[in-house]
């Protein structure tokens, strides 16, 4: 799926760590893999149709994959000026509660909610707010997790709807998480 270019990059730079961690990083993907994960990311916003249709492809070949959950996430990084990271960090988290430590900062804000429920699987959105460790200074980094659950209980269930989901799902979810993202800012 990924083209014989990126997967002779890919095996050149599979890292391995016995059979608890596979992972790998090729131009505008990187794919880790543990025993109770696996995570395809993109650092390149323009190219997330073409990470969607690949997770859809890897699941549409590995429909037996036990799974328990699936999040489409989104992070980002966004730049703020003094002034603006000021009145962002007090609207997140108060300091005024605080009053018992000096100087209080932003260090981290999670927050999870209720999904709309016509989604085709149970599950919530969680967000967390943190200054950035890319950006400096006055980075802000937003993390939404548009949270599916695939089992009812503990135990793992097959994957075999996870392609039709992600295809139906996709862009609803990119569109909720763009929209916690301008709310925290206030654009």
């Amino acid at each position: 799926m990924l083209g014989a270019e990126h997967a002779r990059a890919a095996e050149e730079r599979l890292k391995a760590l016995g059979n608890d961690f596979l992972g790998f990083e090729v131009e505008w993907l990187e794919i880790q893999v543990t025993r109770d994960s696996c995570a395809f990311t993109t650092t390149e916003s323009a190219r997330h149709t073409d990470l969607r249709d690949l997770v859809v492809g890897t699941f549409t070949l590995l429909p037996n994959t036990p799974i328990l959950a699936l999040g489409v996430n989104r992070l980002v990084h966004y730049q703020l000026s003094s002034e603006a990271y000021g009145r962002f960090e007090e609207a997140v988290a108060p300091k005024e509660p605080w009053h018992f430590l000096t100087n209080p900062k932003l260090r981290s804000v999670r927050m999870t909610g209720e999904r709309p429920s016509d989604a085709p699987k149970p599950g919530f959105m969680q967000v967390e707010v943190a200054p950035s460790v890319r950006i400096k200074p006055y980075g802000v980094f937003i993390s939404v997790n548009d949270h599916y659950e695939w089992a009812e209980g503990p135990e793992m269930v097959p994957a075999e709807d996870v392609p039709a989901v992600l295809q139906s799902e996709w862009e609803a979810a990119r569109t909720r998480a763009n929209v916690v993202v301008s709310h925290i800012l206030g654009t």
